[in-house]
């Protein structure tokens, strides 16, 4: 058997799920729950929940525009990066 849980929620998120549960005709007690789960308990979040973000942080990874279409070249990556560690190293080796 299921146990009730009562909590009290701000205004201002009240209004919005209560919004958010009008336009997409989801349970707002549904809604309720998704968002304590995701604010109040990031530790304990429904595996569900965990699963979808991960999985929406993989669809946005990459997805960067820098204007340089060599951006993504790992090679030249590479030599950024030996570069800028010289750079920092240098004025160190000279003690």
């Amino acid at each position: 058997m299921g146990k009730t849980v009562s909590f009290e929620l701000q205004d201002e998120v009240y209004d919005a799920l209560q919004q958010i549960s009008h336009r997409t005709g989801r349970a707002f007690n549904e809604l309720a729950i998704e968002w304590l789960a995701r604010k109040q308990l990031p530790a304990a979040r429904p595996a569900e929940i965990v699963r979808s973000s991960r999985e929406e942080q993989l669809r946005r990874a990459g997805n960067v525009r820098s204007g340089d279409p060599n951006a993504a070249d790992s090679n030249r990556i590479e030599s950024d990066l030996v570069r800028e560690h010289e750079n920092q190293h240098r004025g160190s080796d000279a003690r």
